[in-house]
């Protein structure tokens, strides 16, 4: 069986990420190499990256190598903010004027303009170029007009990889009708449909009409366990060394991610047990919205907002955390579970998941059953060898959750369908 050449488009990459897909693409392409499959990843924009492994293409540069002339770092934080695909269009034009102000040149003024300038960037590669690749395979909607771009160029397979969708992103209300329209053209114009776990393919078939042979169910594999490093958080250790417990929620604060519900289980939890303090670690549009809703219920004084933190200062909080928290209210998968399971620590997770469906070691809980959330919560707390059970077996179990498995089911399908 030859080796296949994939020309993977993607739209970040670590360490400039604004979520989980760039960690999941990473985790990806190296695993498929790895694998005997030849992965070019392409993003839109050149950016300094230190990846050895995976061979990178730019589609602003018609070149493999690093680019002589990068951004400065301010200007590349900058950039990458626009490229973030979970801001409103006004804090995008906040964004944009800061960015032009500083010296930034940009040609597009939009998210949707970028994401269709991508498709227009790679126009401008050579059909000979191309068509040396045997399989095009796009991330997510931001990707799905490269890759068509793409396709229409060589007459190659496309694959549409769906790692959430719009329906995820809104929380299942007040739908973003240009980016359903763009998903549903990429999922079908592409060959076959990859998606994350049965739920998002549930969600595929019904709310996109994609028939349900097209569509294949890869879960995602656990990234590489980070060494612990002393952070802005280590001074948090002196809370355990007095007894206390501290309970973790890491991610974006958007409506997807239920965070408004684990604060409403927070407060239950407070009701029994004064020794619990709650970390929320990450950003997003609630964020002012979450701590608002903390001063209101009196427990602003348990509770430490981290704001943005680095892959480095998350292995850190994990270290730190007894238990971590994934309430959200539509999931397609969800990569922090497998990561904190990897630094040994406990998790809550959402029966609305897709992660729901491969680990068997984790608390579940409806995210809606604040009760029910606050139950578990107090029990992992209170009871050590529940405690030291989910901790033993989580870290025995994740060692199976790899993007090798995921990887050579890839492999499979590339062979299968091109």
């Amino acid at each position: 069986m030859s080796a296949k050449k994939v020309l993977m488009f993607g739209w970040e990459y670590p360490p400039h990420h604004s979520g989980g897909l760039g960690v999941a693409c990473k985790g990806m392409a190296r695993a498929l190499i790895d694998n005997d499959v030849h992965v070019c990843f392409m993003l839109p924009k050149t950016m300094r990256l230190d990846e050895v492994k995976v061979p990178m293409l730019f589609a602003d540069k018609h070149t493999a190598s690093y680019p002589n002339d990068p951004l400065t770092p301010h200007l590349e934080i900058l950039a990458k903010e626009l490229q973030n695909p979970y801001i409103s269009s006004h804090e995008y034009d906040k964004r944009l004027k800061i960015f032009l102000r500083a010296g930034g040149k940009i040609i597009p003024r939009t998210l949707f303009e970028q994401v269709d300038y991508y498709g227009t960037l790679v126009r401008t590669h050579t059909k000979e170029e191309l068509r040396s690749y045997d399989v095009i395979h796009a991330h997510d909607w931001l990707c799905f007009k490269a890759g068509i771009a793409a396709q229409e160029m060589t007459g190659k397979v496309f694959i549409a990889h769906i790692h959430a969708t719009e329906f995820d992103r809104c929380g299942g209300s007040n739908v973003n009708q240009e980016v359903y329209n763009r998903e549903k053209e990429g999922m079908h114009k592409a060959d076959h449909v990859v998606c994350v776990s049965e739920m998002t393919k549930r969600t595929i078939v019904e709310h996109y009409g994609i028939p349900k042979e097209k569509v294949t169910v890869i879960h995602n594999g656990n990234t590489e366990q980070r060494e612990h490093q002393l952070s802005r958080f280590s001074s948090l250790a002196s809370l355990k060394h007095d007894g206390k417990k501290i309970v973790l929620f890491a991610g974006r604060i958007t409506i997807q991610k239920g965070v408004d519900y684990f604060i409403h289980a927070a407060k239950k939890v407070l009701q029994y047990e004064k020794g619990v303090y709650f970390i929320v670690a990450g950003s997003g549009d609630m964020e002012q919205q979450i701590i608002s809703l903390t001063e209101q219920l009196g427990i602003r004084e348990h509770f430490l907002f981290t704001g943005y933190y680095t892959l480095d200062e998350q292995a850190s909080l994990f270290t730190l955390a007894d238990l971590v928290v994934m309430p959200s209210v539509s999931e397609p998968f969800g990569i922090i579970p497998l990561e904190s399971m990897s630094n040994g620590t406990p998790v809550i997770v959402s029966k609305q998941s897709g992660v729901a469906e491969v680990i068997t070691h984790a608390l579940k809980v409806d995210f809606w059953d604040t009760d029910e959330m606050a139950n578990k919560i107090l029990a992992v707390i209170h009871h050590a060898v529940l405690r030291e059970t989910l901790t033993k077996e989580g870290l025995t179990q994740v060692k199976g959750i790899t993007w090798d498995k995921a990887a050579l089911k890839l492999k499979h399908l590339y062979h299968t369908i091109s």
